[in-house]
């Protein structure tokens, strides 16, 4: 059974706060920021209870979450050199698992061999960052996750551009 997800971030944030919100529009998951410059620290909060904790791993060759929770502890690790967003879970019960998007960064799928894991598609030109997720097989709160981390390494991207 599928389930759909809608994730909306603000893009003028300092903070950070990335909600996830079921079909009726009722709160899933919340994701809060520590605002670090070396190690940032995100939290991810479901019915008030802790269930995640991800912290980006410093002096790494490749960009690399740490992530920890009721997931399990595992690395999502980021594809560089690469047209889109191509990323990898190493460790845990998903281990080999891979995200990958499209050149737009609008579509994305999370898959497990030949197993779709979930899709998600997002708004164009909005004030808000929005995806469309849908959760089809396997579990919930990875698929919450892999769309932290592809938002914020893309934020993150667009910040170092913005800069240079």
């Amino acid at each position: 059974m599928s389930r759909r997800l809608c994730v909306s971030r603000k893009w003028f944030s300092l903070k950070g706060d990335i909600r996830f919100t079921d079909e009726a529009g009722e709160p899933a998951y919340q994701a809060t920021g520590e605002f670090a410059a070396i190690r940032p620290t995100w939290t991810i909060i479901r019915a008030g209870e802790v269930v995640a904790r991800l912290r980006k791993k410093p002096k790494s060759w490749w960009l690399t979450w740490e992530v920890e929770g009721e997931a399990g502890v595992f690395e999502v690790q980021r594809k560089m050199w690469s047209w889109s967003r191509q990323y990898t879970v190493v460790g845990g019960g998903l281990d080999g698992a891979r995200i990958s998007g499209n050149f737009f960064d609008l579509k994305f799928e999370m898959r497990r061999g030949s197993r779709l894991l979930a899709r998600s598609a997002g708004d164009l030109l909005t004030l808000q960052d929005r995806h469309q997720v849908e959760v089809l097989d396997g579990n919930e709160l990875f698929v919450v996750i892999a769309m932290l981390v592809l938002l914020l390494d893309r934020a993150q991207d667009t910040a170092f551009l913005a800069v240079n």
